[in-house]
Order: C-alpha cells, then structure tokens, then sequence
C-alpha cells in the first residue's frame, strides 16, 4: 500500500483474474439484451414484410361512409397496418400516420398507373398524425411502399387489391 493525498492506494496488488466461465456469463447476458431490443411488434415474426408473404384482408363491402366510402391504413413506425387489403372499386384508402417519425408512400412500380384522379397517387412527406387518402376507382393490384423505410419488395410495403382480380404471384 502506499499513502497519497491522505488516501490509502493499492499499488502493484495482484489482481483477482477474470475467470472464462464470467465473461461467457456476461457475453450470453449481453447478447439476450440485444436480441431483445431488436424485436418489434411487426406482424411478420422473424422477417421483414415481403410482396410474397403479405397477407390480404377482405374489406370489401366494409367501407364507412355511404356516399364516399373509405377504409383506413395505419401507418406504424416501419409498418402499414393492414399492409394487403382487397376492396370495391370507388372506395378511398386513408393511410393516418401514427408513428413516431414521418414517413412517405410511393408506388412501388413509378410506371403504374394508379387511376385518373385529380391529384397523382403518393405523399411525399406524412407527418405523426396526418393523413393522406385516394380514391381506387379501377380494378387491379397497387402496391406501394414508404421510401424512408423499405424497397419496392420488403420492409415497409403495402398493397391494395381493388374489386375481384387476381393477385400475381411475387418473386
């Protein structure tokens, strides 16, 4: 030992060794810690959404509103909730964000024509708690995805199936 500024020091004292058996201890703890903050409360269990395992919800003849029907799209941190809905033609989807950043909603083929409606399909910004809609007056499959948080083929993706046709299988 030896004194310093009033206080007692150890000194060249032989350190306890760091037995192998704690730091695996401490690398599995460590590790659980990491997995667990990684999961989510996505509705795909250990992927991310895919075109090809999107599932459909059946909406049609479930819009409110008599004269305008509509249907809603959550938006979610890193998701639309339900990302696939099938619905009748002349029905407006309302995508409101209630996440916690913004997010935007692009059609995943920019060549598609997404109907002949006075304003051209997407939002370039959706902030928390604003809502962009569109009305669906043609049948056919329109997916579209938000930029900022996925590709045209996964992560945050969705897909509006309007009237009865048939959905194509994605690669």
């Amino acid at each position: 030992m030896i004194w310093a500024m009033g206080r007692l020091h150890w000194a060249n004292a032989p350190r306890r060794p760091t037995s192998r058996r704690a730091v695996r201890r401490l690398v599995m703890v460590l590790g659980a810690l990491g997995l667990a903050g990684c999961s989510g409360s996505s509705t795909y269990a250990g992927s991310a959404p895919t075109a090809a395992n999107m599932s459909i919800v059946d909406l049609r003849g479930k819009a409110a509103g008599s004269s305008e029907p509509e249907v809603t799209v959550t938006v979610r941190d890193n998701e639309f909730d339900p990302p696939g809905i099938r619905i009748d033609p002349g029905v407006t989807v309302k995508w409101h964000n209630e996440g916690r950043t913004i997010h935007n909603i692009e059609r995943a083929d920019p060549k598609q024509v997404f109907g002949t409606g006075p304003a051209p399909f997407g939002a370039d910004e959706l902030a928390t708690g604003a809502s962009f809609s569109y009305r669906f007056a043609t049948p056919g499959v329109y997916r579209y995805y938000c930029t900022l948080h996925g590709s045209p083929q996964q992560g945050m993706i969705g897909e509006i199936v309007v009237g009865n046709v048939a959905v194509p299988a994605q690669p």
